[in-house]
């Protein structure tokens, strides 16, 4: 989506900041300086982690567990944004009110758009059999919200004749780009193995208990490397191919009798 004022207009990623572990970490920052003996971060899953050198593991948090901990501040406030917008290099963060639609950026007020879906308008005479309506105009590519989306067409009225607006589902484009973990058991906890795939280059790590997956650079895979190639739902690994199938929206990978985690996903 993308917020305009006039001339102006932001494109990038928004999040809402209320709660966020990054906010509790500036609060923690703030109170106990950024210099001591933890130092903590954001993982990929919104925890803040530590590691702790008495247990040999890190310890991981919830923002709300971390904030509990160390007499922060939680609150959610649902209407807060942060913009992350590419090339600006200062955070942009907003409050949208949900009266008027308008969200406020440094004294500015800027508009939703929101793109429009691919959609088909088809006519029956009975419901049964649809055929589509060709449209005078193409469809316009985005539209103000909340204002409604409107659809001309040219037809003349007839009996019995029925309209409806269907919206075309595009298959997700899934890809095997980048790190999967491999579990002996069908638990991902008890993961063991993280295979990185890289334009077309296999990496493997081995990692005992309680690893930090995120940590490792390809220096600490094992040495040899697999050349590998994904097309159409088939994934060749130095010439042997198999069949895969996505679940999970992207963050498992089936291959019939065992299964790859994407690092970072909630997928069981």
């Amino acid at each position: 989506m993308t917020w305009r004022q006039t001339d102006m207009m932001f494109m990038g990623n928004y999040e809402v900041i209320g709660n966020s572990a990054k906010n509790i970490l500036n609060q923690y920052t703030q109170k106990y300086g950024d210099i001591g003996i933890r130092t903590w971060s954001v993982d990929k899953k919104n925890n803040l982690k530590s590691f702790n050198e008495l247990t040999g593991s890190y310890e991981i948090f919830t923002p709300k567990e971390f904030a509990a901990k160390y007499e922060l501040d939680y609150y959610s406030n649902k209407y807060s944004i942060e913009a992350s917008i590419s090339g600006y290099l200062v955070e942009i963060i907003g409050v949208f009110n949900p009266e008027t639609n308008l969200l406020n950026f440094d004294t500015l007020d800027y508009v939703p758009f929101f793109e429009v879906p691919k959609l088909a308008v088809e006519e029956s005479k009975d419901m049964e059999k649809w055929s589509e309506v060709k449209l005078p105009e193409p469809l316009p590519k985005e539209y103000q919200w909340p204002q409604e989306l409107k659809i001309e067409l040219e037809a003349e009225l007839r009996e019995s004749t029925f309209y409806r607006v269907k919206k075309e589902t595009i298959e997700p484009n899934y890809s095997v780009e980048g790190r999967w973990l491999w579990s002996p058991t069908i638990n991902i906890a008890d993961a063991n193995t993280m295979y990185e795939f890289l334009d077309g280059t296999r990496y493997t790590y081995y990692c005992g208990p309680n690893c930090d997956w995120y940590s490792l650079e390809i220096s600490d895979a094992i040495p040899g490397t697999d050349v590998y190639n994904y097309e159409n739902d088939t994934l060749t690994i130095d010439g042997v191919a198999q069949a895969v199938t996505f679940e999970c929206d992207g963050g498992k990978i089936n291959f019939g009798n065992w299964n790859l985690w994407k690092l970072g996903s909630d997928c069981e």
